[in-house]
């Protein structure tokens, strides 16, 4: 006797309750997937920009001067915020050409003339300048053709209180001596990176110190202004031969050198388009996020930590300096060493 068929398969009822299933599942998951996705990338973005420091640092250490720049872009909160990072190196010294290149130095007026043709490229603001290849390093406030002297350049130097008085063996107030210029760092065209999109270094929270001290700017630039290529509005963070920070630069090589007295911070995060450039809601949503990391230099050693933000006690709804205050002062602890 023949046996009955078997059939193998679903029913119609089991087929609709396992998709059912199936789609719970995936509205459960895909939100954690999506966080833990945004997550990684904002580390891989703070990754990015701990080992460009990192190499800067070392960089400086068998140089004498090296840096990163924190690039400004004017589709993130109105220029306060910044994706594209790169680093720069100092190029060789310039000491004149040949053994005889004296300048004339005004002790009082606090002046060199250089006997070289001005060249913008070769001396400009923000290098730096020494005389008799020894003691202090001054820094160049001004440059131009020498007024007495169409063959030569004229520089003012700034002398800070602590740098000891230049020698006057004449005591006229005006002497002669070889110099050694410093010229500030250049780009390395190869060390450009950009974070991942949708990623930033927040320069209204980044800055030094423990509060206060952001890079943000405000009245923010225009975008005719950040996109002028004559125009310089950039972050910028020098390391020394000893691999502290020298000096941050908040707007360009044109604004007044800084000297942190405590670590130099940056905060990386995702730039969320529904925020604008509302300032509490960003306050908030940044500064509560767990995703987001704090990037802190020591201003001393220029050690290199990386840490999350923790959950800081004050609202910033309720006061932002003090919740920017006590979120930076919770990076020092738990942090990770970026080598």
């Amino acid at each position: 006797m023949p046996r009955p068929r078997q059939h193998f398969g679903f029913t119609m009822i089991e087929l609709l309750v396992t998709i059912s299933i199936l789609v719970i599942l995936a509205v459960i998951t895909i939100p954690t997937v999506r966080f833990l996705s945004k997550g990684r990338q904002t580390l891989e973005s703070a990754n990015y920009l701990g080992s460009a420091l990192v190499a800067a640092k070392s960089r400086a250490m068998s140089d004498g001067l090296a840096g990163v720049v924190i690039v400004r872009n004017p589709n993130f909160k109105n220029g306060n915020g910044g994706h594209r990072v790169y680093q720069v190196r100092a190029p060789l010294p310039f000491s004149g050409y040949g053994s005889g290149s004296i300048a004339i130095v005004d002790i009082a007026n606090r002046q060199a003339s250089l006997p070289v043709v001005y060249d913008p490229a070769l001396l400009n603001i923000n290098d730096y300048v020494q005389f008799n290849k020894r003691g202090a390093v001054y820094r160049v406030t001004n440059v131009q053709v020498d007024p007495s002297d169409p063959a030569r350049t004229l520089l003012d130097f700034f002398v800070r209180p602590i740098d000891p008085p230049l020698p006057d063996p004449t005591g006229t107030g005006i002497t002669s001596m070889t110099f050694t210029v410093f010229r500030r760092p250049v780009p390395i065209p190869s060390t450009i990176v950009e974070l991942p999109r949708g990623f930033m270094v927040d320069l209204e929270f980044s800055g030094h110190g423990a509060r206060g001290d952001q890079f943000f700017l405000n009245p923010p630039p225009t975008l005719a202004d950040l996109t002028n290529p004559a125009l310089d509005f950039n972050v910028i963070i020098l390391f020394n031969e000893k691999g502290g920070v020298e000096h941050v630069f908040r707007s360009g090589w044109g604004s007044a050198p800084e000297i942190p007295l405590g670590p130099v911070n940056f905060l990386v995060s995702e730039y969320d388009v529904r925020l604008g450039n509302d300032p509490v809601l960003n306050a908030s949503r940044t500064l509560l996020n767990r995703r987001n990391h704090w990037i802190s230099v020591n201003y001393m050693s220029g050690a290199v930590t990386l840490s999350n933000v923790a959950d800081t006690v004050v609202d910033p709804l309720v006061d932002k300096g003090l919740a920017l205050s006590n979120s930076r002062q919770l990076t020092r602890t738990g942090t990770t060493v970026i080598e």
